[in-house]
């Protein structure tokens, strides 16, 4: 059975209380229970205990009136069923009454049976839904307040008709929700405002519009949400009518910045990866390649697009001796067995090899079982290993003492020469302090010096003497070189050590030698000069390879050679009055002596140890002397290029010299004068001739200007050639001092014959003369030369005195390249050979006594000798010859 309903009447008229009495107390009214108040109170109060089902509410009531009446039932009791009773029809007031709460508007009069009970089953029902209704938006409510999305209804200006507790406190924390009011200018940021507020009115526009985006929101307390939206135009009356539109977020700042920390840690992780400076590989368990850092592709010289998806064994990358021993690792590593590093060698595209360190370490890729790999490559780390064995074992190897020692003087590390230097082995010294080495013998301001130098980054250098470990001293030459670490600080020092007692001993040796040398030099009775001829050495070397100069002066080559030291003797000789008269002067500002030069040059083509000359040379005050010089050459290897000249003063022998040569002459002159006198009686008989024809002539008076032209003319002529005697005889025999010049020998030769060529016809001798035309040039004195000829024409003469028949003279003058060679041949009687050894001695000779005086062969000897020349004789099968050999001078361009 069906449940009657509550009808409560609040009516104050009991007549139409009673009318309605009636009406409920027909046959319909079986549904229906009729409860009555005589006043609103008490209607009130009855309708808050167990409420009614419907209310009938007179308008009418005593106390309010009108609608108010209904308002104030419904604020005092919020009851959703109720029906007005008015007196009188008035539309306003129905229309207000419904529009304030009540169902429906019933006049009095015109109520009966059918009517009410028709009214009451309508409002029951339509109560019984709203209540359902109500119900069910009160479940939603509570759905939407516990749903954790934001769930907001905008109408169609973007108004605020819904928000549920989520959205509320999200955006309006600790305020009343803010509806009514516009989303946008509420909660959406400014600079995104006016494109949201165009979206959304595209959206209302749009009867099917549903979609979804992301979007910050501001809340009222000034924080920023980033929300995911989902919405969907909602309807009105009518399909195409849009009311508005119902937006579901879901609040993803969170999950954004989680996003975003987890994009920026894998960014991290990438920048990591990719800037590792070990190359870094992802394998799967085939050994294939996954993927790689850029350190890889460095290492791999390649770009990793090329080998991703190959085989890491079967690429070739390895060397074949490596492959079996990377795939046992790598089967080891799948298994997740703990594999050490291995050193592989790696063999590139482009051919170099690389000695790389191989990590492998398993990972779980998803549901991938893989491999990942950290090569670092110690390729230069090996070398540098290597280098650095090489340097130790060369640095164990040196012959030099190596020491390092700490700032304190402890000793780190020493090499076998410094055991073998101070008889204590490695053990025993390192850890030691350096003054296990300490003789006593340097003063302790010696050391202070030494650590204070060193200790200042400065390197120190020097000898100490120090003692052996079995007591003995020996000589060490040290130099200690300060270490400092990267910021400049002196950490340890490196002291290169050499036994030098064997040196440090020769050393006083030689500085006694020189001592003793310098004594010597400074008293010896010839001069001495010290020169610097590496200048002179190196322009001889740079000769050609027949010594030619190609016209440059010989004096050229001496440019440079300079005086370094002189003794007291040589300032005598020179009459200088100190050494720094000497010191830096030019050679050739000494020496004019062409001669001297050359064979000084002469002996260093050679390789001679020595040359000795007679030169002539300008003293100070411009007086002359004559010394024989003689130069001690070093060895071309030799480490110095410094030469030693001594010279010995020989003016008063050169003058005994001169003054034998010119008695000599005069002598020669003495022999000749028979000759001579013949050869001046024939131009004197052809003149005294030609003075008797002129005077016969003249007495008998037939002479005639031919005639006086041809006696004068021969008159004259042999005048000239008694001259020219006369002129030849005083030049050859006059005493002048020797000057050297250059002279054609040829001329010299023919001049000597001139002087003997009456003597040679007296003795019926043929000469022959061999001389070239133009003749050879001859660095000398062409006086002294033209005596040596004469004599050795003499001395023919006289040789072919015993043969009685047939005598025969040969000059023959020839080039022998650098030489001249003279040779004067008689077919004379052969010397004996007792006698050729002593031929050119002074005063020696074969001839009767009163015959001749001995010196003129030695004057021949020592004349060409003073040339630079050389004189020998022999005997021919058909007489006998003398060779003179002279150097030929160089005669100079233009």
């Amino acid at each position: 059975m069906t449940d009657r309903a509550r009808v409560l009447l609040i009516e104050d008229n009991p007549a139409d209380a009673d009318l309605l009495r009636e009406l409920f107390s027909s046959g319909q009214s079986a549904e229906f229970e009729l409860e009555h108040c005589g006043n609103l109170t008490e209607g009130i109060a009855a309708s808050q205990g167990r409420a009614p089902d419907l209310v009938l509410l007179d308008l009418g009531l005593p106390e309010t009136r009108g609608l108010q009446t209904l308002r104030r039932f419904l604020a005092a009791t919020g009851h959703r069923a109720v029906l007005v009773l008015a007196e009188v029809r008035d539309s306003t007031a129905a229309l207000e009454a419904v529009q304030a709460g009540a169902q429906d508007y019933l006049l009095k009069r015109d109520l009966n049976e059918d009517m009410l009970f028709r009214v009451l089953r309508y409002a029951r029902e339509r109560g019984r839904l709203i209540l359902d209704l109500e119900e069910e938006r009160d479940r939603s409510r509570m759905y939407l307040d516990l749903a954790g999305s934001l769930i907001v209804f905008l109408d169609r200006e973007g108004r605020i008709g819904m928000m549920n507790k989520t959205a509320w406190q999200l955006l309006c924390p600790g305020q009343s929700a803010p509806i009514g009011q516009n989303w946008f200018d509420l909660f959406v940021p400014e600079q995104v405002r006016a494109e949201r507020w165009s979206r959304f009115r595209t959206s209302v526009a749009s009867p099917d519009e549903e979609g979804s985006y992301e979007g910050e929101l501001c809340s009222l307390s000034g924080v920023r949400l980033l929300v995911q939206w989902t919405f969907r135009a909602v309807r009105g009356g009518a399909p195409e009518d849009i009311v508005g539109l119902l937006l579901a977020g879901m609040d993803i700042t969170e999950r954004h910045v989680l996003e975003q920390e987890l994009r920026e840690s894998e960014e991290r992780l990438r920048i990591i990866f990719e800037n590792a400076p070990d190359a870094i590989y992802l394998l799967d368990d085939r050994g294939r390649f996954l993927d790689a850092n850029r350190q890889a592709e460095q290492m791999l010289g390649d770009l990793r697009e090329n080998w991703i998806g190959r085989s890491a064994l079967e690429s070739g990358l390895l060397a074949p001796l490596d492959v079996e021993r990377a795939r046992s690792d790598l089967e080891a590593s799948v298994q997740g067995e703990s594999v050490p590093p291995a050193v592989f060698e790696l063999r590139r595209p482009d051919g170099r090899r690389l000695q790389l360190e191989i990590s492998t370490f398993p990972v779980q890729l998803q549901t991938m079982n893989c491999i990942l790999a950290i090569a670092r490559d110690l390729t230069e780390r090996i070398d540098y290993e290597r280098r650095l064995a090489l340097r130790a074992a060369a640095l164990n190897a040196a012959s030099n003492g190596i020491l390092i020692t700490d700032t304190h003087g402890t000793i780190v590390w020493c090499n076998r020469a410094i055991c073998e230097m101070t008889g204590y082995d490695q053990k025993e010294l390192v850890g030691a302090h350096t003054r296990i080495l300490k003789s006593g013998r340097q003063e302790s301001a010696t050391y202070a010096k030494l650590w204070q130098t060193v200790l200042s980054g400065v390197v120190w250098q020097g000898e100490l003497i120090n003692r052996r470990k079995d007591g003995s001293e020996y000589f060490e030459e040290m130099s200690i070189t300060p270490i400092p670490d990267d910021q400049g600080v002196v950490q340890h020092f490196v002291a290169v050590k050499q036994d030098v007692t064997e040196r440090v001993r020769s050393r006083e040796e030689l500085s006694a030698s020189e001592a003793r040398f310098r004594y010597i030099f400074d008293r010896a009775p010839s001069g001495m000069l010290e020169l610097d001829i590496a200048p002179l050495r190196a322009a001889v070397a740079a000769l050609p390879g027949d010594g030619a100069r190609n016209g440059a002066p010989l004096r050229t080559l001496f440019d440079g050679v300079r005086v370094t030291d002189a003794n007291a003797s040589a300032l005598g000789i020179f009459s200088f009055e100190e050494p720094a008269d000497f010191v830096g002067r030019h050679f050739s500002e000494l020496f004019h002596d062409e001669l001297c030069l050359r064979k000084m040059v002469r002996a260093l083509q050679n390789n001679d140890e020595h040359c000795s000359s007679e030169t002539r040379i300008l003293r100070k005050g411009e007086s002359v002397r004559y010394t024989r010089a003689t130069a001690y050459l070093p060895p071309a290897t030799a480490s110095s290029l410094l030469a030693l000249l001594s010279l010995v003063d020989i003016t008063e022998v050169k003058e005994m010299e001169q003054q034998l040569q010119q008695a000599a002459k005069m002598a020669t002159l003495g022999e000749m004068a028979t000759g001579m006198a013949h050869e001046l009686n024939q131009p004197l008989s052809v003149i005294s001739m030609g003075a008797q024809m002129l005077e016969m002539g003249a007495r008998d008076g037939d002479v005639t200007p031919e005639f006086l032209l041809d006696q004068a003319g021969k008159i004259r002529s042999n005048i000239a050639r008694a001259t020219v005697i006369i002129n030849h005889l005083r030049v050859f025999g006059r005493k002048a001092e020797p000057v050297r010049q250059v002279f054609e020998l040829g001329t010299v030769v023919r001049s000597a014959m001139e002087l003997v060529e009456q003597r040679l016809r007296q003795h019926n001798i043929k000469v022959d003369q061999v001389l070239p035309e133009p003749g050879l040039p001859i660095l000398g004195d062409p006086n002294s030369m033209e005596q040596v000829f004469v004599n050795m024409l003499i001395n023919a003469v006289d040789a072919l005195e015993e043969r009685e028949a047939d005598r025969h003279v040969r000059v023959v003058v020839s080039d022998e390249g650098r030489n001249v060679r003279a040779r004067v041949w008689n077919n004379g009687p052969p010397i004996p050979v007792g006698v050729i050894p002593r031929l050119f001695e002074p005063f020696f000779t074969t001839k009767p006594s009163g015959k001749g005086t001995g010196l003129g062969l030695s004057i021949c000897y020592t004349i060409i000798k003073n040339h630079d020349g050389s004189i020998a004789v022999s005997n021919q099968a058909d007489g006998v010859s003398f060779d003179l050999v002279l150097p030929r001078a160089e005669q100079k361009k233009g």
